[in-house]
């Protein structure tokens, strides 16, 4: 068989307005549209069909793969990766997933001390996230109670937002302003220097998160001005 016989074996067809390439031998090419532009596909349907049965039959028996088992390996679930942990785990990791989840693994081996610091960010992230609400809640009451002039326990509510571990001006900034009604300068001062303390923590851990910084100043230069008001 010469090269144009080899040529003329390729038929092409339009497929759902795509145009599909395929030979005798069961090789299919396209053009596949995704948001990165066009990319070339290419599967063998014999080979398509014998994935899809190792993976049902993966799928039935929930097996896992061992490629990469070993003494420092520890057995994750690719549903967990794929869900629980996409936000935490490496890219690497997460395609591994999408791999072993296309071929019907229930789970596979990775890294230990990957593993670890993916597990001790998710936690993070867990607590970060459990702290947003707490403190979204309570500001929301505060500031409700202090619509419904219930001043005391909107100071409550502040006071409580402020010993949750997430970083937030809001309560501070609201029990500055009622004590400062009130001429309550000790108070005040006690709550800016809260405050000031906070925002050191947050750049010192966080060099990126300018708004403390601008902050930062704010607080100091309004804890002078009250320390002149219980100076007189």
């Amino acid at each position: 068989m010469g090269f144009f016989d080899l040529f003329r074996r390729k038929k092409t067809r339009v497929i759902d307005g795509v145009k599909v390439t395929f030979d005798d031998n069961g090789n299919v090419e396209w053009m596949q549209q995704t948001p990165f532009g066009e990319m070339p596909m290419q599967i063998n349907i014999e080979q398509e069909r014998l994935r899809q049965e190792q993976r049902a039959e993966n799928i039935k028996n929930k097996a896992v793969c061992e490629d990469h088992k070993g003494s420092n390996t520890v057995f994750v679930n690719t549903a967990d990766i794929l869900t629980k942990y996409k936000a935490c785990c490496p890219i690497s990791i997460f395609t591994d997933a999408m791999i072993m989840g296309d071929r019907g693994y229930v789970g596979f081996y990775i890294d230990k001390s990957v593993y670890e610091d993916m597990v001790a960010d998710f936690e993070r992230y867990e607590k970060l996230n459990n702290g947003l609400s707490q403190i979204c809640a309570l500001n929301n009451q505060g500031i409700q109670f202090e619509k419904e002039n219930r001043i005391d326990e909107a100071v409550a509510i502040y006071k409580k937002a402020i010993q949750i571990d997430y970083s937030t001006l809001h309560p501070y900034d609201r029990l500055m302003v009622i004590y400062r009604r009130r001429k309550d300068y000790a108070n005040e001062a006690r709550v800016i220097k809260a405050a000031i303390s906070m925002c050191e923590k947050v750049i010192s851990e966080h060099l990126e998160r300018i708004g403390y910084v601008k902050s930062l100043d704010k607080y100091r230069n309004r804890l002078l001005n009250v320390e002149n008001k219980i100076g007189k």
